[in-house]
């Protein structure tokens, strides 16, 4: 009887374990504008209706305190659902550099998001109408803030309650997928084009976390061979720098913006003699 019940109890807890496990992600993601933002969700497995049905839900974000970073313009991306600010939280005593800002489900329960597995989904939008773009990032498991609710009793994590997770009683939340920010690279101006025997090149990099290295490469366009490359300032933000021709045959070509991780897009460019 004894192995018996150690069995069942053993069936249950595998049983309860694969329900309470997280299925949910979140994802940042910016436009090309570099002003409005996309608030993602990635599920692990599919939903269908009625276990599809999020109950509450909340997405946390961090920016540099100080920056002018101004929030506006939040839309659901289901016009059946409303998001709303929860709060805003500037330069707590455990965090005095960053100002927290907290998205809510304000709805009363939604099965307006199709959740299938491995794909994103979009709960909605924002801008920054601010002067700046300032370094914009979902708070994780491990953000001090999270991690010291018991002490502040502030309810800043991330959180999402899904019918299908554990009957909606528990938070389905289990980390963000991708870069915990925005992931952009972007080339902002080349000029001249054509060019004889200098580029001014102008980028964004609006990286979540600053790469290491970051490189300039000029790339034959018929070929795909890179001719030359250029280390650049890694650091958030927007930079400028001067790119030597004069070794660089007549031709077309294609220079884009290279980290470890990302790209951006090629931009064509000819050079003249």
């Amino acid at each position: 009887m004894r192995h018996i019940l150690s069995s069942i109890l053993l069936g249950v807890s595998l049983l309860v374990s694969g329900h309470v496990v997280g299925q949910i992600k979140y994802q940042l993601k910016l436009d090309d504008n570099l002003k409005t933002y996309h608030v993602y969700v990635l599920s692990e497995k599919s939903y269908t209706s009625p276990n599809n049905l999020i109950s509450t839900a909340q997405i946390t974000f961090k920016v540099k305190s100080g920056s002018d970073f101004k929030l506006n313009n939040l839309r659901s991306a289901s016009d059946s659902d409303i998001w709303d600010l929860n709060g805003v939280l500037k330069s707590p005593s455990l965090a005095p550099t960053y100002t927290y800002y907290s998205v809510g489900l304000q709805t009363m329960g939604t099965s307006h998001y199709a959740l299938k597995e491995g794909e994103l989904v979009e709960l909605f939008s924002f801008e920054n109408t601010g002067t700046e773009n300032p370094q914009i990032q979902l708070i994780s498991e491990n953000d001090v803030m999270v991690q010291n609710q018991k002490t502040t009793k502030i309810n800043i994590g991330n959180q999402i309650n899904l019918l299908g997770v554990s009957s909606g009683l528990q938070n389905a939340y289990s980390g963000n997928t991708g870069e915990s920010g925005v992931s952009v690279l972007s080339l902002q101006s080349i000029y001249p084009n054509p060019a004889i025997d200098k580029l001014k090149v102008q980028w964004d990099n609006r990286l979540a976390e600053e790469p290491s290295e970051l490189k300039l490469q000029l790339i034959d366009a018929t070929t795909g061979i890179t001719v030359q490359e250029e280390i650049l300032d890694p650091s958030y933000g927007k930079h400028e720098a001067g790119v030597d021709l004069l070794n660089v045959k007549l031709g077309g070509y294609l220079i884009k913006l290279q980290s470890k991780n990302f790209s951006s897009q090629a931009v064509h460019v000819v050079v003249t003699k």
